[in-house]
């Protein structure tokens, strides 16, 4: 089996398209693959639980998020975590600005 995942955004109606296909072994010759064909969403009480979805394996969820993610879809605390990159970075330079003039060192 072998998931593929696909991405299509539309920027005139903000709609994103889910292509998700698994690979079949070929059976007398023929080759198959399994197709998502849609998602049903059910509107339920608060407190209501709901059963989720089965997931046949990871790979079908690896498919997916390898696809978000060239289609530019990242997750929230990654975003997070990059900002905080550009902070730490900026506190690195401003430091070393400090101990260059602190030695009378010029900066290379």
């Amino acid at each position: 089996m072998t998931w593929q995942a696909h991405i299509e955004r539309y920027d005139y109606d903000r709609k994103i398209r889910l292509h998700l296909a698994n690979t079949l072994p070929p059976l007398v010759g023929v080759y198959y693959a399994e197709h998502l064909e849609s998602l049903t969403y059910v509107r339920r009480e608060e407190g209501d639980s709901s059963d989720g979805v089965n997931i046949p394996d990871q790979q079908m969820l690896q498919a997916l998020v390898d696809a978000c993610w060239r289609a530019g879809i990242r997750p929230e605390a990654l975003q997070a975590d990059a900002s905080e990159i550009g902070a730490t970075k900026r506190h690195l330079e401003d430091m070393r600005a400090i101990a260059f003039h602190k030695v009378g060192a010029e900066r290379p």
